[in-house]
């Protein structure tokens, strides 16, 4: 190839393709190897031309199952008018190359349309730049959302021995007890069951008042704490478009001081909070405020308004955790607010942002009022009703029936779940374990425990 200093990228890519269009023809053997690290909407972004259209073909008869011949190949390009000139000329410049050298020339391809990609994003950032109203925030969140959400291009398979070695040295910290898979709950009932994996889908599903947003809360904040304490880089965000921040911070630092939300409210002289407890909230505000926990309350948040928000912050900070309350509360342009196709779109979608950002991704779901009218009012995964079931990797759905038997409702349970007990369903787990565990629940704190263990101090939560 041409001396890579005298030419520019999108030079290099003709070059490039050109020898791996001339080497494919007569070695159809090797595309199936190339297809899987080259897409022909890339190709056709960095050259277009004859070697576009040669091997856009050839992947689709290699995608039909056609059968990839030569003889087939020529006889549909030349209905397609292809020039057949070009690859004679191609052949008659080329020397038989290696597959190394097929995969440097596929690299050059995959160069020239990231930097294509990268010219428009800039470009199109600095058009909305120029615009009167235009906000350097809101500039800056698409750019880095766009950027993010384009990953580098696969390498390609590799090799077994190559994923083993990094396997290998999971396992040995985790023999050393340097780490554990994943990250903990905050509640040492639910890690018997599941961790917070890196990149995984986690959905918490439940009727109105059985608890998941206190769950996600409480979650969020153990995570936040374990970072600090750590002294791991990195942040919890949370997406609060079912309460504003200021409620999820009266509710959060309640829980944590275990004093009654509705005491600090009232104005009643026998049910007021006494200055001990308010002391206790105003502690644990204190504490709280040292954790790397971020909060957005926006309503009418669109999945790409979480994925621009997430990628300013995690410039920052590593995000390490992303929580949404709740998955019907997402926007989505072109779907109506009842659509089961937006939820599955939103789930799917969110669910790669957490691939993208390499963390965990809780979404919670409100389960419909069917379930009411069941004997147990137990909720199974079916209820989510494509608000993440397929797409998730854990799903954890809360059953509290105390909420029920205080309503005068009456409900199918053994007498000793009947107050201050959450069931917790884990009803998927893609790599762990399913079933039931309870944990206890404070109704008057929101707060959850597990029933073996005890408070010792603020710091020991």
């Amino acid at each position: 190839m041409t001396n890579e200093t005298e030419v520019t990228a999108n030079e290099r890519a003709t070059i490039a393709a050109k020898h791996l269009i001339g080497n494919l023809w007569f070695n159809l053997n090797a595309v199936p190897l190339i297809a899987g690290r080259l897409n022909p909407t890339v190709m056709q972004k960095s050259v277009n031309g004859p070697a576009a259209i040669a091997y856009g073909e050839m992947c689709r008869m290699l995608r039909t199952g056609e059968g990839l011949n030569v003889g087939q190949l020529e006889a549909n390009l030349r209905d397609a008018g292809f020039d057949f000139s070009w690859i004679q000329r191609a052949q008659s410049d080329i020397a038989n190359d290696s597959l190394y050298d097929l995969y440097n020339y596929v690299g050059e391809i995959h160069n020239a349309s990231d930097l294509h990609d990268l010219k428009a994003q800039c470009l199109n950032s600095l058009n909305k730049s120029s615009e009167p109203a235009a906000k350097a925030d809101i500039v800056k969140a698409e750019l880095l959302s766009s950027l993010t959400s384009r990953s580098s291009p696969s390498s390609g398979p590799r090799h077994i021995s190559e994923v083993s070695k990094e396997v290998r040295e999971d396992y040995r910290k985790m023999r050393a007890g340097e780490e554990e898979m994943g990250a903990s709950t905050g509640l040492h009932t639910l890690d018997r069951v599941f961790r917070l994996v890196d990149g995984e889908y986690i959905t918490i599903g439940a009727r109105s008042s059985q608890g998941k947003t206190s769950l996600a809360a409480w979650i969020a904040f153990k995570r936040a704490l374990e970072l600090k304490n750590k002294g791991e880089n990195g942040q919890v965000l949370v997406f609060s478009m079912d309460d504003t921040e200021k409620k999820f911070l009266r509710a959060l630092a309640c829980t944590v001081a275990q004093v009654d939300s509705t005491r600090l409210k009232s104005k009643k002289a026998t049910e007021k909070a006494t200055e001990e407890e308010w002391e206790k909230n105003n502690d644990a505000m204190d504490f709280i405020d040292t954790l790397p926990l971020y909060i957005d309350d926006e309503s009418g948040l669109t999945v790409d308004d979480i994925h621009y928000r997430t990628a300013m912050q995690n410039t920052r900070m590593p995000v390490r955790l992303i929580v949404a309350d709740y998955i019907e509360k997402i926007k989505v342009s072109g779907f109506k607010d009842n659509d089961l196709g937006r939820l599955r779109y939103v789930a799917s979608a969110c669910k790669d942002m957490g691939h993208s950002f390499k963390c965990p991704f809780i979404m919670l779901s409100q389960i419909t009022k069917e379930v009411e009218s069941r004997a147990d009012k137990w909720v199974t995964s079916s209820d989510l009703k494509y608000a993440g079931e397929e797409e998730s990797d854990v799903i954890v759905l809360l059953h509290r029936p105390e909420h029920y038997i205080s309503k005068g409702q009456s409900i199918d349970c053994r007498p000793e779940d009947e107050k201050g007990i959450v069931l917790v369903n884990i009803a998927k787990n893609k790599e762990g374990n399913i079933g039931l565990v309870r944990l206890g629940f404070k109704k008057e704190f929101t707060r959850f425990a597990d029933l073996d263990m005890q408070r010792v101090g603020l710091n020991d939560y």
